[in-house]
């Protein structure tokens, strides 16, 4: 196929991809989110597999386990959460007030020295734009609580998710050989060699981020 005619046909597959995305980005997050999950957790069903546990048993044990593990960190994290957040919003205009007090004291000589004249224009200024902030975000939470939009898109990920992690996990042996049949013979050795090397690369810094975050909850915990 001469250069030109490929370069067109990828550039014609890139858009309709692009479009395709930005047409489905409603429901795409689910699927994206089941075939990130079923990369990360697609090394522990090989290292079962070859413990001789067949790959469909092995992909709903490690589904069934991490599904385990989120419900459990939920109802723990969850209660947490909503008392924090109702705390926070009913301290908040006291928040607000104290912080008002502090930026627009007038007994304060950085303040005076800075603004001189201008702190009363600042102090009503700062003000109306207290209120505004304060009522846009009490306005967020409680769109983003009584939304449809957001309840639906949880439950989306709740239940289709997994669905995708499962069958994608079963599915990936025939996934990656379809994928490597469409790469040319003689680029098949520089694509592999590249796939592995982003593939260690992911796999450093998902283990060190995951070092970083024990290590902080550790210290949070003890101190």
């Amino acid at each position: 196929m001469p250069f030109r005619l490929q370069l067109r046909f990828w550039i014609g597959a890139l858009v309709v991809t692009i479009a395709l995305l930005w047409l489905l980005r409603g429901i795409l997050l689910p699927f994206v989110a089941g075939i990130a999950l079923a990369y990360f957790l697609n090394p522990i069903v090989e290292r079962l597999s070859r413990l001789g546990i067949a790959r469909t048993p092995s992909s709903l044990l490690i589904v069934g386990v991490f599904l385990l593990v989120i419900v459990m960190f939920l109802l723990v994290l969850l209660p947490l959460l909503g008392s924090q957040l109702a705390e926070f919003i009913t301290k908040l205009p006291s928040y607000v007030t104290r912080l008002q007090g502090l930026v627009t004291d007038e007994n304060r000589d950085w303040i005076n020295h800075f603004f001189g004249d201008r702190v009363p224009d600042i102090q009503r200024s700062l003000a109306d734009l207290m209120s505004q902030g304060v009522s846009y975000l009490l306005g967020l939470i409680s769109s983003i609580w009584s939304g449809g939009q957001a309840l639906l898109s949880v439950f989306s990920l709740v239940v289709v998710t997994p669905v995708v992690v499962f069958y994608v996990l079963c599915d990936w042996p025939a996934m990656v050989n379809a994928v490597d049949s469409w790469i040319p013979l003689h680029q098949r050795p520089v694509v592999r060699r590249l796939g592995r090397e982003m593939d260690l690369a992911v796999a450093g810094f998902i283990r060190g981020q995951a070092l970083v975050c024990l290590l902080l909850g550790t210290f949070y915990a003890v101190a």
